[in-house]
């Protein structure tokens, strides 16, 4: 059985929890423009899919963006050990 996880398409800033990646209610109502403000995932209980990985490292490249490293970060692969981390632990919490 599959769960749907409906995410932001584009947080601003550092992201400090999970729960910022999911859209406000004003995003879910302007039902117009919501394929193009928001990501639908279609995941395994306890399962992270490589889409999901990717949209995090996306998203989440804000948050290492200080940095030395942060011009190798790959948003197709994982490259960063320690960027890597933070996005395991964001996937994590965020299928939790």
């Amino acid at each position: 059985m599959r769960i749907r996880v409906v995410v932001g398409t584009s947080p601003e800033g550092k992201i400090e929890s999970p729960q910022e990646l999911f859209p406000t209610q004003k995003i879910l109502d302007d039902v117009p423009n919501l394929e193009t403000t928001t990501e639908l995932f279609k995941i395994y209980p306890y399962r992270v899919c490589n889409s999901m990985m990717s949209y995090l490292r996306s998203v989440l490249s804000n948050n290492f963006i200080d940095e030395e490293d942060h011009g190798l970060i790959m948003i197709s692969c994982p490259r960063i050990l320690r960027f890597e981390l933070l996005v395991i632990e964001f996937a994590q919490n965020l299928i939790e």
